[in-house]
């Protein structure tokens, strides 16, 4: 079933292609997520954000990347599925946390640990 893009491109996406994109609109829901509502506690903290802002960095990479497989202009092989599942883990464990921390759990990230 044929399925319009949801970051208003205009494509209708196959099947596959549907759930590629899903993936980068979970993505983006975790993005801004994170930008909502633990950036601005980390700022009140005092505490140095690079490596926060790095981590939510990485997500809006994984969500252009995904988009730019489910558009057909990027191979889906060229995506690293261990570092894109790896990083959704870790943005739901930040997410269900409050407070500075979420921040512990950025500071132990890597997207190539196992």
């Amino acid at each position: 079933m044929a399925r319009d893009c949801w970051c208003g491109c205009g494509r209708v996406l196959g099947r596959s292609d549907s759930r590629i994109a899903k993936r980068a609109f979970e993505a983006e829901t975790h993005v801004a997520a994170l930008r909502e509502r633990h950036l601005p506690i980390l700022v009140a903290s005092d505490t140095d954000t690079s490596e926060f802002e790095e981590f939510i960095g990485y997500g809006e990479h994984l969500v252009g990347e995904l988009l730019m497989v489910a558009h057909g202009e990027l191979p889906a092989d060229a995506v690293d599925r261990r570092g894109m599942n790896r990083w959704g883990k870790y943005a739901v464990r930040i997410l269900r946390d409050s407070g500075p921390s979420g921040y512990a759990l950025v500071r132990s990230y890597s997207p190539h640990d196992r």
